[in-house]
């Protein structure tokens, strides 16, 4: 409509201003003296799920009584407040809200402009997790490094005596032997972890890979459980290694078995996935591109997001002190990232875990139909197996 229409209809459309601060994509809302909202726009509505005509206090936004930035003085009043709103449908949305007071017709009004910062907290976690199993994975290929030298001329020594030894003294040295060879396995799940093992990465196919699991759990697995192994068509082939892929996959298997003593369902399968800018930002070194996915899913116990957040801690686990080292998700986490990959965890307790393991495509684009990776970041999202 032109201003000349518009004059002559008597209908004022709304300023630059009015539009600008209706359309913005950061919430906005105008609270009176008593705290109660007069007005906000699309932004803060979608986020609360409010209706706009409610012109409800603020603070049944939030989980306490009291508005944050009450008890601040007028210089404290500008800086950010870090909290989370309570919105209709019950959910909690961590923001930072922003508090100026503004003069509007021969009143004073709080102008609140609150940013939802859910996927910079997402992002903080993944940085801080890097940093913090960086720091870890640096000590434990220190120690690493020394045990393996310690240890090496103790097997060979062991060795030499099995050679000499009487039949009475041979049954004392292979235990030895086994013990120090036990030993010699976790310090190079160790080394996986700190990504110090040098590993010879060849093209390989999915397809191969998930016929031997499927193989290696026929022996292992109890009758409660059933295994489904998907086989994988129409994929380009990865580069990697066989023998720490097939680690990385076995592993995952186990798990998802120990996390159904009653029984139940392990699906494995392979397909391809492409991951663009958006996707990867919050893993880090990340490229996007196209990656095979192997997905590692059960319907087992699930884990609390407490456990979740430390599943790839070295050293950490869930499991009796006779039944695991706490090693072998560290050793996952780094065989991954030295393939210059990335894994997605999603789990529920109650419903089930899947792991997403993917790992970079190479070769020419596959005939078959490729798809959108949801949401690849390192520690994220729920669901079990469906």
């Amino acid at each position: 409509m032109t201003s000349t229409a518009s004059a002559q209809s008597g209908f004022s459309p709304p300023s630059l201003a009015e539009v600008s601060l209706e359309q913005a994509p950061i919430g906005m809302c105008w609270l009176d003296g008593e705290g109660r909202m007069v007005a906000c726009n699309l932004a803060f509505a979608a986020l609360t799920k409010c209706r706009r005509e409610e012109q409800p206090l603020f603070t049944s936004f939030l989980p306490g009584t009291s508005l944050p930035w009450t008890n601040r003085s007028p210089q404290e009043a500008q800086a950010p407040v870090d909290c989370e709103l309570l919105t209709r449908d019950g959910a909690r949305v961590p923001v930072t809200l922003r508090v100026r007071r503004v003069q509007y017709g021969g009143r004073e009004l709080e102008l609140l402009l609150v940013e939802d910062v859910t996927e910079l907290r997402k992002v903080q976690q993944h940085v801080a997790t890097a940093q913090r199993l960086e720091s870890v994975g640096v000590l434990a290929g220190g120690i690493a490094h020394n045990l393996n030298n310690t240890l090496a001329p103790v097997i060979l020594g062991l060795d030499i005596l099995r050679d000499k030894a009487t039949s009475a003294q041979l049954p004392m040295l292979n235990n030895m032997l086994a013990g120090a060879q036990r030993a010699a396995g976790l310090i190079t799940q160790m080394l996986m972890f700190a990504k110090r093992k040098e590993m010879k990465l060849v093209k390989l196919k999915a397809g191969p890979l998930l016929d031997e699991l499927s193989r290696t759990l026929a022996h292992t697995f109890p009758e409660n459980i059933e295994v489904n192994i998907i086989p994988a068509r129409n994929l380009p082939p990865l580069l990697g290694g066989d023998v720490h892929l097939m680690s990385v996959l076995l592993n995952l298997a186990l798990n998802a078995r120990d996390a159904m003593p009653q029984g139940g369902r392990l699906e494995v399968r392979a397909d391809l996935v492409i991951a663009d800018h958006h996707h990867t930002a919050a893993v880090g070194t990340v490229r996007p591109g196209r990656y095979v996915r192997f997905s590692v899913a059960d319907t087992g116990t699930g884990m609390p997001p407490d456990v979740r957040d430390r599943i790839f801690d070295p050293f950490f686990t869930t499991k009796g002190p006779d039944k695991g080292t706490g090693l072998g998700l560290s050793a996952v986490h780094g065989i991954v990232e030295s393939h210059r990959g990335f894994l997605n965890v999603y789990t529920e307790v109650g419903r089930g875990t899947r792991f997403h393991v993917n790992i970079p495509a190479v070769g020419e684009e596959p005939r078959g139909e490729t798809t959108l990776t949801s949401n690849p970041r390192v520690i994220e999202g729920r669901g079990g197996l469906s």
